[in-house]
């Protein structure tokens, strides 16, 4: 699996990716959380790991960005961080990260965390796949039924469409025991 990491410590990038590699994971990074929303406009990943004190966008602006935009994949996210307080577990949660991770970080722990990640990826994808039928039959459905309705529609005469000695509903004068 593709797993970004969102980082400005440079030996953190080379240390987590060196850990990610060894797991066969391929590993893409980014200085940032701007760099790291730029590269998911472009690069299929579902996978990111961010740290949450960057500059240009920290780590919960990032997951805010990410949860808000339209990706056509779920993209699970990690915090990563040296923050450790209960209310920043919240305020990360809050955010739109899918999980937290504290520095310095237990390579055991965060290896059973990735793998989590990865089955609720699997199984957005699969719910995605599973749907994409029935959404294209649902398509199909509100595209026949609209075409039937405007069929029908053609064969009715216009509105403004009279007859001559015939008196439109409009002239009708209704008789005086269907008034009450």
């Amino acid at each position: 699996m593709g797993i970004l990491i969102a980082d400005d410590d440079q030996d953190i990038q080379h240390l987590l990716g060196r850990i990610l590699k060894s797991w066969g994971h391929d590993v893409t990074t980014a200085n940032n959380g701007q760099e790291a929303l730029d590269i998911l406009k472009k690069a299929p990943i579902s996978f990111v790991i961010s740290d949450w004190m960057m500059p240009k966008m920290d780590g919960l602006e990032l997951c805010r960005h990410i949860r808000s935009s339209d990706f056509g994949r779920y993209i699970y996210i990690i915090l990563l961080t040296a923050r450790d307080a209960k209310n920043d577990l919240i305020h990360g949660m809050e955010s739109g990260a899918d999980d937290f991770v504290v520095k310095p970080f237990n390579r055991g722990e965060l290896k059973v965390r990735i793998r989590a990640g990865e089955r609720m990826v699997a199984l957005k994808r699969d719910l995605v796949d599973a749907n994409d039928p029935i959404q294209h039959a649902y398509d199909r459905f509100n595209r026949d039924l609209e075409a039937g309705a405007q069929m029908q529609r053609s064969l009715l005469p216009p509105p403004d469409f009279t007859v001559p000695g015939v008196p439109t509903m409009r002239s009708q004068v209704l008789p005086r025991s269907l008034k009450n």
